[in-house]
């Protein structure tokens, strides 16, 4: 199918991925977004493009350890408290999902995702034209303990066994890698598969690339309000209301939801039911702190994350289940403070009177799956939300395949089934 009028609704890391391939096929694309296109949830996230990440969230163990930090302030993972249905529905079904069996079903096709798009991200960075670069210098998972040792070892080992490249070091060979700053660790394990890159550059090149096709219109502080569809339940115009409180109609052939942690609200407007709550985390960036470490990290006992970009250095942490609006959790913002001073020494000091923060909220799934793929009940509507932590890592991938389903080519290497917006 070309020539298509698709609508992309939300302008985030996933909407425009979609948007720039749909693009490439040769559609009319038109994005919306209730905010800034360019600048949601995506543009303060860690930039970790991870086929190590193939564990989803729903996992065991994560019930334990949400019990444990759920009563401490400073603690990287909790859940707000809600009389909410739909979000109760969801914490269960979660704790349903967070076991052995539910791992072995997802991490293939996750790690099948991630290759995927990082291999789209290395095409962009080469073919397209895309200002933005894509750090290859791998992830350290770094620790301190002998427990969280046990623990990455064995995640290590399943990689290796899945084909990527990995290697196991003690503390020392972590700063042989690391020579301009001081690294306080066990060990670490450095996945050398992995890459980064600056999220809100990348977002911008893109943003950049689409304003330059006559086919292609980007509407910011725009919101979808309601829909308008057939007889056969097929969608035929988005009702969005401007900012200057005006509501018009756009029309399209396929429409495309990627709104990221307000993919519900918007699924609601057609009575349908998208489990998609919000996780809201924050970051700090540095800019031109006098040091920069070479390999991003990960700080597994504290959850914390450390990136180098360009001149900055950007620090990510904290999951707050069900969180929403613009408030800052001190505690939470003061436990990832101080956790990176634990590993990272040099950095202890700016890292305390560093500002602003940044928050944003990230679109999670009760299983860890992102949902791609045609409702049931409206047959062009395609969802493309869901990702969690993994939504820039994600990004290309999840655009890619929209623009095949839109194409009526979907790609048949992924398991459709454990992704769609009715499992």
């Amino acid at each position: 199918m070309s020539n298509r009028k698709v609508v992309v609704i939300g302008g985030g890391m996933v909407g425009l991925c979609s948007a720039w391939y749909l693009k490439q096929q040769g559609h009319q694309v038109t994005i919306i977004d209730k905010g800034t296109i360019g600048e949601g949830c995506s543009s303060g996230n860690a930039g970790m493009l991870v086929p190590s990440h193939f564990i989803p969230m729903a996992a065991p163990g994560i019930i334990a350890k949400g019990l444990k930090w759920m009563f401490q302030p400073e603690s990287p993972f909790n859940v707000k408290p809600t009389l909410d249905m739909q979000s109760l529905f969801w914490l269960l079904s979660f704790f349903r999902n967070a076991n052995q069996t539910n791992v072995d079903r997802c991490k293939q096709t996750i790690l099948d995702l991630n290759l995927y798009s990082h291999e789209l991200y290395g095409s962009l960075s080469n073919d397209s034209g895309l200002e933005f670069e894509m750090g290859k210098h791998g992830l350290f998972m770094l620790y301190k303990t002998e427990k969280a040792e046990k623990e990455e070892v064995e995640l290590a080992q399943q990689a290796q066994e899945l084909g990527l490249d990995v290697a196991i070091l003690n503390g020392q060979q972590v700063q042989d890698l690391e020579p301009d700053v001081r690294v306080d660790v066990r060990g670490g394990v450095h996945f050398r598969c992995d890459s980064h890159i600056d999220p809100a550059r990348f977002m911008q090149a893109i943003v950049k690339g689409l304003q330059q096709s006559d086919d292609t219109v980007l509407l910011s502080n725009t919101e979808a309000v309601g829909f308008e569809q057939d007889a056969n339940g097929r969608l035929t115009d988005v009702l969005v209301r401007s900012g200057d409180g005006e509501t018009t109609s756009i029309a399209g052939d396929e429409f495309v939801l990627a709104a990221g942690a307000f993919s519900r609200e918007v699924a609601k407007l057609l009575g349908d039911n998208l489990p998609v709550v919000s996780g809201k985390g924050y970051s700090l960036t540095l800019d031109n702190p006098g040091k920069l470490n070479r390999i991003p990290a990960i700080m597994t006992e504290a959850k914390v994350t450390i990136t180098p970009m360009g001149e900055k250095l950007r620090f990510c942490g904290t999951m707050e289940l069900l969180a929403e609006g613009e408030k800052i959790n001190q505690g939470k913002l003061n436990g990832l403070r101080k956790a990176v001073g634990q590993y990272y020494p040099d950095f202890a000091e700016a890292l305390m009177s560093a500002d602003p923060v940044w928050s944003g909220m990230r679109p999670c799934s009760p299983d860890g799956m992102p949902f791609i793929g045609r409702f049931k009940k409206h047959e062009n509507l395609i969802a493309a939300t869901g990702h969690a932590m993994m939504g820039v890592s994600l990004g290309p991938a999840t655009g890619k395949m929209v623009s095949d389903i839109v194409a009526g080519t979907p790609d048949t290497r992924f398991n459709m089934a454990l992704m769609s917006p009715d499992r």
